[in-house]
């Protein structure tokens, strides 16, 4: 099953699809939701039919979805739990949806979600959904106006992954020498700024940059505020050889991508 550390990325990792997912239907963005799915998944919707097989079907269902809604989807979820094993994991939630149809018809209901997820090289993929909503037995009519009574462990989307946490997955990329999770963090225009480098591509950082990672470096935090779209850290990092430096970096964010890093060099401590 993994170290106690390695359930931990998992269960971040499914977090991270999932609010990929309601960033991507919030934004209304086709292939975005698209690319979180297996070519085989399954699903079970709360409208006929009973099974739909294959992307082809989430396709065209997201298609009809979107095109009903004039604005914004939002979307959240209460009461996660997220089972996570090396290659197979499912969660389980109360999912809400709220906004606008276009005829001017506001929406908002609460159902019930499962999905499943098996991992396909480093990548997590959507292999299963199941969403339902419970019925009233006496009429067999939905029960549209339910709500849950614990609202808490969710993902909203006024409410996502926050930057700051974003920015600590980035360090912990470096500590867990995870390069995929680096580089899925990283927007494709990414740049990267040094006293040594002047605004290099995200290939050239990874180049550069990424080998620090077989120093074992041990990041401490001694300051981190977020504003707006952008992250300063100041942090003390320690290497295998016990080197010790301090320095201070500009994160900036485009959407949960980062878009820029701007790193100002401090002395080595131990020097």
């Amino acid at each position: 099953m993994g170290t106690t550390i390695e359930l931990i990325d998992r269960e971040e990792q499914i977090k991270t699809v999932l609010e990929e997912r309601i960033s991507s239907i919030h934004d209304k963005n086709l292939q975005g939701v698209l690319d979180l799915y297996a070519p085989d998944v399954v699903s079970f919707d709360i409208g006929e039919p009973l099974q739909n097989n294959g992307i082809g079907t989430i396709k065209t269902r997201l298609e009809n979805w979107f095109a009903s809604y004039q604005s914004p989807i939002n979307q959240e979820m209460s009461n996660l739990v997220v089972s996570v094993g090396e290659e197979v994991a499912f969660c389980f939630c109360l999912g809400r949806t709220y906004g606008t149809s276009i005829k001017g018809e506001k929406f908002d209901m609460w159902y019930r979600v499962t999905t499943g997820f098996r991992k396909f090289g480093d990548k997590w993929l959507i292999t299963h959904d199941h969403v339902s909503e419970p019925i009233d037995l006496k009429t067999g009519k939905g029960l549209f106006d339910l709500k849950p009574q614990d609202e808490s462990n969710g993902i909203k989307t006024e409410n996502r992954i926050s930057l700051s946490d974003k920015a600590r997955m980035c360090y912990h990329a470096y500590e867990s020498k995870d390069r995929k999770a680096i580089e899925d963090l990283l927007s494709i225009d990414f740049t990267f700024t040094s006293p040594n480098d002047n605004r290099i591509d995200k290939v050239t950082y990874l180049e550069r940059c990424w080998p620090f990672s077989e120093e074992n470096p041990v990041y401490e935090f001694e300051k981190m505020l977020e504003e707006g779209n952008e992250v300063l850290v100041i942090y003390k990092c320690t290497t295998k050889n016990q080197k010790t430096i301090k320095n201070t970096e500009r994160i900036i964010f485009e959407g949960q991508k980062i878009k820029s890093i701007e790193v100002y060099f401090g002395n080595s401590i131990n020097a």
